[in-house]
């Protein structure tokens, strides 16, 4: 990356607000905020700008970031979200769509988490091969598999999983992604 890139200028830009988030802080002598390595990739560069010195103090490397496969966009909204209302980057707007969102994701998971059946009823209900092991697998477990969705869970368990599908696009989204974390 060249130094007038646009991933570079990004960069700074991250660093300076995360640096005004913090000039206003102590101002107002509140603690300092801090977004962690498990918390973004700001944390990370910040944290090897700090911890590690850089050569190119304008170039973040995802590759140092050891929670990357937790760092995307899909979930960025429960990692920050609490944090940025905390510190006043939030409005109060913002974090109740945020609640009501996370609500929903509670009470779907928990939906799906509470039915859970053996392979073999699975293979049934669903008409697919499911590998029988005797083991009981939750409708989120059946998500795992490509052909399976919220729309065919809600159609085969309608008294169970009927309200899924009435479910905003985005919920039923994340849902079916690989993890909501």
């Amino acid at each position: 990356e060249k130094e007038g890139s646009c991933a570079a200028r990004t960069n700074l830009t991250l660093k300076g607000i995360i640096a005004g988030i913090n000039a206003a802080r102590l101002v107002q002598r509140k603690s300092q905020f801090v977004v962690g390595r498990a918390d973004g990739y700001i944390g990370v560069l910040i944290d090897d700008l700090v911890m590690r010195g850089a050569s190119e103090p304008y170039r973040m490397f995802t590759s140092r970031a050891e929670y990357r496969l937790l760092l995307r966009p899909d979930n960025a909204d429960v990692r920050l979200t609490r944090k940025g209302f905390d510190v006043g980057c939030v409005s109060a707007k913002r974090m109740e769509r945020f609640v009501q969102t996370e609500s929903s994701l509670r009470e779907s998971l928990d939906l799906l988490t509470s039915l859970r059946l053996s392979s073999r009823e699975w293979k049934d209900k669903l008409q697919m091969n499911v590998t029988e092991d005797g083991k009981k697998r939750s409708a989120f477990d059946m998500l795992a598999h490509s052909n399976v969705d919220i729309n065919l869970l809600a159609n085969r368990f309608p008294q169970q999983l009927g309200s899924l599908a009435m479910k905003n696009k985005h919920i039923i989204a994340r849902l079916e992604s690989e993890d909501l974390c």
